[in-house]
């Protein structure tokens, strides 16, 4: 008995424990062998898989939005991504001071048809690089557009060249240049009637989604 249960913990042993308890190898074996394996299958059951440790917890998120209930600071309601506090999972609104810039930045912003700001385009920029401060984690996008022109080409670059200048004054200003982009869209959205303009002032801005 001691002989057969040592044979067939030996074929255990090398075999593995499924292919003993299936009768895998008993075809294999002489009649003997096969009682042994058997004997020592019934008597030797392989031991359990240990568990691998406690499971991680299921990752929730309510609302949908990509942000985990635990992270959420508005688990009920989803984050609605406008380039302001992107990473709160709240539905929060820009403030109108970023992007309400038509009294800080009115006209005339450029000394007459050039790209050279005016002490009042100066003085502008310089507050709303006081409210950048602000919100440090805010981007935004200065689009220049061109009141009516005689020439596409000549619209769009003063528009991109002036678009730059305000960018490279709110660096100067302590502005990061990694929170600022420039566009020219030349005399797209133009709001110059056929009346005379006393020339091509007009600067939007838009809080960039990232």
């Amino acid at each position: 008995m001691l002989v057969a249960r040592l044979f067939g913990s030996l074929v255990i042993a090398l075999m593995g424990c499924g292919a003993a308890q299936d009768g895998a190898v008993e075809d294999e074996l002489p009649v003997v062998a096969r009682v042994a394996v058997k004997r020592a299958a019934e008597d030797e059951r392989c031991p359990e898989v240990q568990d691998a440790g406690p499971r991680a917890p299921a990752v929730v998120d309510g609302d949908g939005d990509g942000i985990v209930d635990g992270d959420d600071q508005c688990p009920g309601e989803a984050e609605n991504r406008n380039g302001f506090r992107d990473r709160d999972g709240c539905d929060d609104l820009v403030p109108s001071e970023l992007v309400d810039v038509s009294k800080i930045l009115a006209e005339p912003v450029f000394v007459g048809y050039t790209a050279q700001l005016s002490r009042k385009g100066r003085r502008g920029l310089r507050a709303y690089a006081e409210i950048l401060a602000n919100y440090p984690d805010v981007a935004i996008e200065i689009t220049s557009h061109s009141r009516l022109m005689r020439s596409d080409e000549r619209a769009n670059e003063l528009t991109e060249r002036r678009a730059e200048v305000a960018v490279e004054e709110l660096v100067r200003l302590g502005v990061a240049r990694e929170r600022l982009r420039a566009r020219g869209a030349g005399m797209s959205g133009s709001y110059c009637c056929r009346a005379p303009c006393d020339g091509p002032q007009r600067l939007e801005i838009d809080v960039l989604v990232r």
